[in-house]
């Protein structure tokens, strides 16, 4: 029973521990990038149904690339995807159910 015990009372100090580290780390941040956040989760809540299937990279490349800003209180933000030559992006689609119709749509697409 005792073993029990002390291994709960660990557990829940280095839960507690952990937790107020974030704490701390939290209240750090500047009032900018409270801001930046903020206006992330802003763009994010207001995607069309497309945007919200794609990885937030691609749709803030898409903005870049047709001289948008990502968020306004982020103007600095860039996207991490790279471009080939051709302003084109390469990708990976995760697909269950892969038909004739969706290949030749991404072979027309280039």
């Amino acid at each position: 029973m005792y073993q029990k015990q002390f291994v709960c009372v660990s557990f829940i100090a280095i839960f507690l521990i952990s937790s107020a580290r974030y704490v701390v780390a939290a209240e750090k941040l500047s009032d900018a990038a409270i801001a930046q956040i903020s206006a992330l989760q802003d763009e994010k809540a207001h995607r069309t149904v497309a945007q919200k299937k794609m990885d937030s990279q691609l749709v803030y490349s898409t903005k870049t690339q047709r001289g948008e800003v990502i968020a306004a209180a982020a103007p600095a933000l860039k996207a991490d995807v790279g471009i080939d030559g051709n302003g084109r992006v390469v990708v990976d689609i995760d697909a269950a159910n892969v038909s004739p119709q969706l290949l030749n749509a991404i072979a027309a697409s280039g």
